[in-house]
């Protein structure tokens, strides 16, 4: 959510268009412009300059329960965002002339080189509840999922975990196997852990980009266990295999341990080729600036939160973290059958909905760089909601879009077969 835009346009707009509906003795309430993608239940209610910090008090603890976020530049600009039904805002216009000069709906607004995608389609079925989270603007969403059937359409997806059922029927056609860097294991997943994220990824009923191409990578062995080199071989591979091709890249890596400059560097060298990579925080309740390699900075950090934006208790937290997204709890694929499903908790669950959302935009923008995908990301999340966030940003994964024509479904090239590689042994 851009909500800092939206306060910067709303004043422009205020002035161009002067549309407010006025009634005495209640504050005004601006009218929304035409064409504008209204964000539900969510307004913006700028105070008077006449208004006290007496005021301000008194009203932040009256709203407390649906304060969004609070913003304070001095008298030229203080503004509270309220989550409010029709008739809480009915109330609060009658009851708070003296402090609120206007409301405002919050809209969604696009920058010069981040436009909104388009959602023309919308699921109402299956709908798992981290999807329904990721297109909602309310704490415990609709149990809809807005979406776009060609978002990751042109994408490569690098899965490096534990392997990926890619003959799973929501993947089928659109995944392949990579490489294999634990020495002496077959070419499948033995675990679950990659095919479960693979599908919040790319699954045609699970999945956010239900038209990117998945490539599995695995480091992860049936306990889903590997070693720092098999971690860095894996890397190296995705590197060298993503830059034969002309299509963008994205990478989750649901992997992470203590502390380790090599780690770190590995990931900020995948970074710096042209690959965002989207790390999960880890899940043992502490610092995340003491593990790696969410420690590294270029990268996409997520935590988790469960059902109601809490922070889930095992994730990790502290200012390395990015953003939270939706971790607990999480339907999605199993890799015991071509059409099982599973139930799996961890910031490994959270992460592969951060990538889905960097490959639906990647398909829009196939140019954008790992620096851009970021500022998308950070841009378009919605702020001020997550609970207990012990330290972290406050700011929890949202893909806004708006609804349109649904444009027609490319059919995406099929890929070249990767050049073998023999793996990395164990030292």
């Amino acid at each position: 959510m851009q909500r800092l835009a939206v306060l910067c346009c709303a004043a422009a707009l205020h002035g161009a268009s002067g549309a407010v509906e006025h009634r005495r003795g209640m504050v005004a309430l601006e009218v929304p412009h035409d064409g504008a993608v209204v964000v539900p239940e969510i307004y913006i209610a700028v105070l008077k300059a006449s208004a006290g910090a007496d005021d301000v008090a008194r009203l932040r603890t009256e709203y407390a329960d649906v304060l969004v976020s609070e913003v304070d530049m001095g008298l030229e600009f203080r503004a509270f965002t309220l989550r409010l039904t029709d008739d809480a805002l009915a109330q609060l216009r009658a009851a708070h002339h003296d402090a609120f000069e206007y409301v405002e709906h919050d809209t969604e607004a696009e920058g010069a080189a981040l436009g909104l995608l388009t959602c023309p389609n919308t699921q109402t079925r299956s709908v798992t509840w981290g999807l329904d989270r990721l297109t909602s603007t309310t704490r415990y969403g609709d149990s809809t999922f807005k979406y776009n059937p060609a978002w990751g359409s042109g994408v490569d997806v690098y899965v490096v975990d534990s392997g990926v059922r890619c003959s799973h029927e929501q993947l089928r056609g659109r995944c392949r196997w990579g490489s294999n860097h634990i020495r002496g294991t077959p070419n499948y997943d033995e675990h679950g852990h990659g095919t479960h994220i693979a599908g919040t990824i790319a699954g045609s009923v699970y999945g956010v980009a239900r038209s990117a191409s998945v490539i599995a990578v695995k480091v992860l062995d049936k306990d889903n266990r590997g070693s720092l080199s098999n971690f860095i071989s894996g890397l190296n591979w995705v590197i060298n295999q993503a830059g034969r091709s002309p299509r963008p890249s994205v990478v989750n890596y649901s992997i992470g341990g203590g502390y380790s400059r090599s780690h770190n560097a590995a990931i900020a060298a995948v970074v710096r080729k042209g690959i965002q990579v989207a790390i999960s925080a880890m899940n043992d309740n502490r610092d995340a600036c003491n593990v790696s390699p969410a420690s590294e900075g270029t990268s996409i950090v997520v935590g988790s939160v469960g059902d109601g934006d809490k922070r889930s208790g095992f994730s990790n937290w502290g200012r390395c973290l990015d953003l939270f997204a939706m971790g607990g709890d999480v339907l999605s694929l199993s890799h015991r059958g071509d059409r099982r499903t599973a139930w799996m908790s961890g910031t490994s669950m959270a992460a592969p909905h951060v990538v889905g959302a960097m490959a639906a935009y990647l398909s829009q923008d196939p140019t954008a760089t790992p620096a851009e995908l970021k500022a998308y990301i950070l841009r378009t999340a919605q702020r001020g909601l997550v609970r207990d966030t012990r330290g972290s940003p406050n700011v929890l994964l949202h893909l806004p879009c708006r609804a349109g024509p649904p444009p027609p479904t490319p059919t995406p090239p099929t890929p070249a077969p990767p050049t073998p590689t023999p793996p990395t042994p164990v030292p």
